[in-house]
């Protein structure tokens, strides 16, 4: 009976591998919330790509929502022309900057008690000089957004759109490190 068990599990193991290999390659482009953190940015393309597709070749996600939790909606297929790709990229950075703020407000209102342990007041002084950090640089990415036209978008769009990813990775680096990001100490 033993042996049987045995026989039975190692056949099982075979094909449990083939059905995860079948999983892992069937349809879609491997995009899933879980494997993308915080959503990474997909506004950015390759120069192979045209402007307003993802690295696959996907349309960019367009619609009414933010990183703050709005739901997007991709129009399937359409190229979006500058104006549009600054204007999603500018609500996306728009929903960080919330997020950022929310967060450092929490934290700052907490240092403003004053009651807290040495330890914890500086883990959360060095916390906001982090926060802080962060939104500076979504400020600059909008300001430089903000001013820029057509022309000017084609020459510094690879720059300001690697600016957005480099944000976002370093928003879930930072939650990750942190804890969830609800501004509670971890």
């Amino acid at each position: 009976m033993n042996k049987r068990m045995h026989t039975g599990r190692v056949l099982m193991i075979p094909m449990a591998l083939a059905a995860l290999l079948l999983v892992q390659c069937s349809g879609g482009d491997g995009d899933t919330d879980a494997m993308q953190g915080d959503r990474a940015m997909e506004d950015r393309a390759p120069a192979a790509n045209e402007p307003g597709t993802t690295e696959s070749g996907h349309a960019v996600e367009s619609g009414s929502g933010t990183s703050a939790g709005g739901s997007m909606q991709a129009e399937v297929g359409r190229v979006l022309d500058p104006t549009e790709e600054r204007t999603n990229v500018s609500r996306d950075l728009r929903g960080l900057r919330a997020t950022l703020i929310a967060e450092l407000e929490v934290v700052r209102d907490r240092l403003n008690v004053g009651t807290q342990a040495e330890a914890q007041r500086t883990a959360d002084q060095q916390r906001a000089a982090e926060l802080a950090q962060g939104l500076e640089r979504v400020d600059r990415a909008l300001e430089a957004m903000g001013t820029a036209t057509d022309e000017t978008w084609s020459t510094m769009r690879e720059a300001q759109l690697k600016e957005v990813d480099e944000v976002r990775v370093w928003l879930s680096k930072y939650r990750t490190e942190r804890g969830t990001g609800t501004g509670t100490p971890s």
